[in-house]
């Protein structure tokens, strides 16, 4: 239930409304059986069989051609530790919807390199699916900031530098004189 699946077959059914031609990837599999029989019912429900297709057993060497394919990338998650799969697509310029949850708010920057949403907010959700999706142009600049995002975060450079900046910063503290409360400097 905490990638928000359910949420994002509802928001996916009102995009549908308005871009009938749209199609949706569920990527991944869900461990959890009742919630993935839940998810395939709303999937019925809504009437979206022939344009949801639930592919469970990506593998790493899927994920260039399917990243190729989305014109759209969502991660409506209700909680996350780090959102790779999002910042995987970002590496890919791809603009992304992701919900202003922890692990996810704190990779974009609403509106400039990609667009949050509450979590458990269908309608918020397809209201900004259908932005991107019938704004091309807000798509496309959302996504090479996003690409850009990734090369100065995340990016193996990046990585590097931080964690150096972090090991000096450790090093220089280590250096200091430590001052008890009552004034003594210790060794």
């Amino acid at each position: 239930p905490r990638k928000g699946q359910d949420d994002l077959v509802q928001a996916f059914a009102r995009v549908r409304d308005q871009a009938p031609s749209a199609r949706l990837i569920l990527a991944g599999r869900v461990a959890d059986y009742p919630y993935a029989q839940r998810v395939r019912a709303l999937i019925g429900e809504h009437r979206l069989a022939g344009a949801v297709n639930v592919v469970e057993d990506l593998t790493d060497v899927d994920m260039p051609d399917v990243m190729a394919a989305a014109d759209v990338v969502t991660q409506p998650s209700l909680e996350e530790g780090l959102g790779l799969a999002a910042i995987e697509a970002m590496s890919w310029s791809r603009p992304v919807v992701a919900c202003d949850v922890v692990g996810l708010e704190e990779i974009f920057t609403h509106e400039v390199d990609g667009l949050l949403t509450p979590a458990k907010d269908p309608e918020r959700l397809s209201e900004a699916l259908l932005r991107l999706l019938l704004d091309p142009g807000l798509a496309a600049r959302l996504g090479a900031a996003a690409r850009q995002t990734v090369i100065k975060r995340f990016s193996q450079d990046a990585m590097v530098r931080e964690t150096l900046r972090v090991y000096e910063t450790a090093r220089a503290r280590r250096r200091a004189p430590v001052v008890t409360p009552e004034g003594r400097t210790l060794p």
